[in-house]
Formats: C-alpha cells, structure tokens, sequence
C-alpha cells in the first residue's frame, strides 16, 4: 500500500474537493420524504417514498436520485415494474445528455462504491418536464406528464431547504436551513463515524480480528495522524479499541476519503473526487488527502456518534379528485 508519494505534492484545489462533499457527512442526510403516489402491496411506505437529500456544501436546495424517482413516478402511474426500470435507465441517458455535467453530485454510499449520481431537485424536474420521450412511449402516449405530482415534489423540495433544521454539536440550541446556512465552518461535522470499515467484504467475517485490507491500512494511517496531530494540534483519528463493543473508530473526513482511495480506487466515486479538484493520478490525490497544508477548515475530534443532522420533512401527495 502507498500512502502518499515522496515527491513534493502538487497543490490541488481542495476548495473544489469541498464544494462537491455535502456539510454535514460524507453520505448525504435525507432531508425529506415525498410520499403518498401509491400504495405498496406489502404496506411498506419506505418502497414508495421519494428521497430527498442534502446538496453539497454551499447549495440551497434538496438533490434527488433520478433513477429511484423515475420508478417511482412510473410505477405510481401502473406502469409494470420491469417496465418502468427500463424506461427509467433509458431516461437517465438522455438526462445525461441534456444536464450540465457540473449539475451531477456523486455522493458516497458507506455500502457501495458504486454509488448513484443526484441531481438538484430543480434541474431533475425542469429536465422531466421538458422530455417528451419517456412519456410519450407509454401505453400510446395515454399516461400524463404528471404535473401535479412533480408540483409537489417541487413544492416539498422549498418547504425542506426552508424549514428542515440542522443540529448537531457545532449548534444544538440554534438550528439552520438550507436556505440560511451558517456563516461559521461545521468543525465538528468534518469528523466522520465509523463503526465499520465502509466497503466492508462479507468474506472479511468479523473485521475487527484477523486479517483485512481495512485493519492493513488502519495500522499503517496510525504514524500519518500521529504526524497530523502533532503538526495541527488536534487529533484526526480517534482509533477504537478492537474489540471493545461501546468503541467505534472517529475519523477526519480526509482520512476516511484516504481510505476510500486505497480500497477502491478505480471505483466512480472516487474518480469523481480525483475530478473535482483536477488531481492527476491517485497517489497525487491521496498525498493531498494527508498534506497538512489541507486541513485549513477548522476541526474539532469528538464522539461522532452524535453528528449534525437535520430534521426529516414528511409530505404525502393527495391526488386531485376526478373531474365528473
């Protein structure tokens, strides 16, 4: 494993890195649930629910995941599932032809490193009402647009980013929105919670003993946040005690990135990262991620089981009644 290169590090355009990375956590928290479009057969809500979740650090509104909204919408209109799948794969291709490559946000998923790309809730919408192809394949072109209910998601998507409050260490008595966010840097929201190697392999058992790629690069990031702190005055890992059952590993958002790049480097996410901020090759890009020079946000080490988080808005669609 390498953890940095011993050339001197091209500077990179971490301010770029920043903009892309939500504020709050790496995985973006939902912001809100957009419900009501149907009823699942087994009374499961969450199979019916659109999700909408923080943008990245500086934007105002909500981001959605096309491909997941797309079904939805479709199947909530009866569309057959295999059907509605395909349509939704063909649409994202033409939304990817028509949206601005600078509007798709890769965010991570902890569980996989293939994760999907979100669009702003504004540019999803403008996008879908403007593409005659998904809806005019339908049963002969008898299924509406569905104005009302992109409407609503629309509608649900201002109520959140003007009324969802964050909290977390940084400001429990004192809440912000989208639409107003702080003036103040997040220091405790850039250290990460861990309880288990993100990308964990099933055939790792039980990570915590013998022998895994995670626990490899964890003995070896030890000296690099030894030289961290002693360099930043603040610690960037709090390492668990293995095994201990109420321990679980905190680290700096950096670090945890570091190791996203040592496990999966070819993986989307992390050549999105490596864009982002115009890094060349992935040890460029990982010896930024430990140059001290880059830590310039203050942060502040803390039991990041409890992070800053917002308030879920629940909103359910009520069909208009039919005209007689």
């Amino acid at each position: 494993m390498h953890y940095g290169t011993t050339e001197e590090p091209r500077q990179l355009d971490m301010s770029a890195l920043a903009r892309v990375l939500p504020a709050c956590a790496l995985e973006p928290h939902p912001i809100a649930l957009v419900q009501g479009f149907f009823q699942h057969p087994t009374g499961e809500s969450w199979r019916t629910s659109i999700t909408l979740v923080e943008p990245p650090a500086g934007q105002h509104l909500p981001h959605i995941e096309p491909m997941a909204a797309l079904e939805i919408l479709l199947l909530s209109q009866s569309v057959p599932a295999d059907q509605s799948s395909a349509l939704a794969r063909d649409a994202i291709v033409r939304a990817h032809d028509r949206i601005a490559t600078e509007h798709w946000s890769l965010f991570l998923d902890r569980y996989e490193p293939d994760s999907h790309y979100h669009l702003p809730v504004g540019h999803f919408l403008d996008w879908l009402r403007s593409d005659p192809v998904l809806w005019n394949n339908l049963r002969g072109g008898e299924v509406s647009t569905s104005t009302d209910r992109l409407n609503f998601i629309e509608h649900v998507a201002k109520v959140a980013a003007s009324t969802a409050q964050f909290r977390g260490p940084d400001n429990y008595q004192s809440g912000w929105t989208l639409e107003q966010p702080p003036s103040w840097p997040l220091r405790t929201a850039m250290i990460e919670f861990v309880p288990e190697p993100p990308w964990i392999e099933k055939d790792w058992g039980d990570w915590e003993s013998g022998d895994n790629p995670f626990l490899r690069w964890r003995k070896a990031i030890e000296p690099v946040a030894e030289l961290l702190e002693r360099t930043l005055g603040e610690p960037v890992y709090h390492f668990k005690n293995l095994g201990e059952e109420l321990d679980d590993d905190s680290i700096h958002r950096f670090l945890f990135l570091h190791w996203c790049c040592t496990w999966q480097p070819q993986s989307p996410y992390v050549q999105y990262l490596m864009k982002s901020c115009n890094a060349r090759t992935i040890e460029e890009f990982k010896a930024a991620l430990i140059d001290p020079a880059n830590y310039a946000q203050p942060f502040r080490m803390h039991g990041a089981l409890s992070g800053t988080e917002p308030d879920i808005i629940r909103m359910a669609f009520v069909p208009r009644p039919a005209l007689r």
